[in-house]
């Protein structure tokens, strides 16, 4: 080819070039104002409830940009505008993790599957992705705590607040839930778990709540003493029928570590050892560093005269869950044996001030949380049992009330 034709080649080519990154530049203009103009669309139908208005601009915005999570959050207002909660839901959820409106759609499906659906599965669902995405979430991080103590989950509400308080973004009440742990019941679980298992009538989780919200037989100290001379006898003829009511929960869902934790809670308000002896060997490796089974096994050794067995298990069930006053004062028991009257008067001494706290904390209305004079007590109360997360966390916390104020 000669000098002349390469020279025409070269000068189309370019001109094609230039042509193309016009059209596309222009292209890219014509996308950014479009974008605009159903944002403003948008915001403008939202700002007036105009339902219908939004739907149509935003579905506009959505066939420009499939992946909005803008077009989507707003899809998912025009729907819950139109009381179209599922429809609502849905838009939510399909807003991209990697989204800037993530967050925010999802807390809003949250929300709805929480409130009007009815739907607490896909509720705790959506709240854990929301975790996942931003651990710092404090909503979400409420959400989920507040789901498992309704549903007695205590395993699962201490390891929920552990990950929030990690994050820096544990809710208030997290502090007295994780005291009260083992005798937790919330004022308004009843309620809500009827209301759940309407919806999941065969759900493990929501059978087993309703169960362990039953009115409780038992003293809130599984470790007070038995009925003289009858020590593998129920001391009522409720217990004994609340026995018989957990073993048939539990040879329907023989993995269950609330309903194991609490055959192991009525074994020793009991003082019924062979059950116990059973029991422990049904806990699943799971549930090996659950503070409950250790004082299980403390519970057993003392029972045998085992005080060295017992005073390990026991010690170990405080390392677990450093609050748990029932293990600290079937300890102080272990350590009299031995004349450690120092040890025993340390242990008894935080007993005795924990039965304050149980007192005072469940009567704590919400406004009350926002007290810092309210958590004094109980940041020294975790300092002098050796808390060392909860302690550091919760002067944390009442340092940020008192800025606050």
């Amino acid at each position: 080819m000669s000098a002349r034709p390469r020279r025409r080649l070269v000068i189309l080519c370019a001109v094609l070039l230039l042509t193309g990154a016009a059209a596309a530049g222009a292209y890219h203009l014509w996308r950014k104002a479009e974008r605009q103009e159903l944002a403003d669309l948008c915001r403008k139908a939202a700002r007036r409830e105009q339902w219908n208005d939004l739907e149509k601009a935003a579905r506009r915005w959505k066939e420009l940009e499939p992946a909005s999570g803008d077009a989507l959050l707003y899809l998912g207002q025009a729907a819950e505008g139109r009381s179209a909660w599922g429809e609502a839901l849905e838009f939510y959820c399909q807003v991209p993790d990697s989204d800037r409106q993530a967050v925010t759609a999802l807390l809003d499906a949250s929300s709805l599957a929480f409130g009007p659906l009815n739907d607490p599965l896909r509720g705790v669902e959506i709240a854990e992705r929301v975790v996942r995405i931003d651990p710092g979430t404090g909503e979400a991080q409420k959400r989920l705590i507040m789901f498992y103590a309704a549903t007695m989950q205590r395993a699962r509400v201490a390891a929920q607040i552990r990950s929030a308080i990690q994050a820096r973004s544990e809710p208030r009440e997290a502090y007295p839930y994780y005291f009260l742990l083992f005798t937790l019941r919330p004022n308004d679980a009843p309620a809500l778990v009827e209301r759940w298992r309407k919806r999941y009538p065969e759900e493990e989780t929501f059978i087993v709540a309703e169960f362990l919200l039953q009115p409780e037989p038992v003293e809130e100290d599984p470790f007070a003493p038995a009925s003289p001379n009858t020590p593998d006898v129920p001391r009522s003829e409720r217990e004994k029928s609340r026995l018989l009511q957990v073993d048939r929960l539990l040879a329907r869902y023989p993995q269950n570590i609330e309903l194991l934790a609490y055959k192991a809670s009525l074994c020793i308000a009991t003082s019924d050892v062979p059950r116990a002896v059973a029991l422990l060997s049904q806990v699943p490796k799971a549930a090996r560093d659950d503070a409950r089974f250790w004082a299980l096994k403390g519970f057993i050794h003392e029972s045998n005269q085992e005080f060295d067995a017992a005073r390990q298990a026991y010690r170990q069930a405080l390392e677990l869950h450093p609050a748990d006053w029932r293990a600290r004062s079937r300890l102080a028991v272990i350590e009299r044996q031995y004349r450690n009257l120092d040890e025993v008067k340390k242990l008894t001494d935080l007993v005795e001030r924990s039965i304050e706290l149980r007192r005072e904390l469940p009567k704590a209305a919400a406004t009350q949380l926002e007290d810092p004079s309210l958590f004094l007590k109980l940041v020294q109360y975790y300092h002098d049992c050796g808390d060392s997360l909860m302690a550091p966390a919760l002067e944390r916390r009442i340092d940020e009330m008192r800025r606050r104020k």
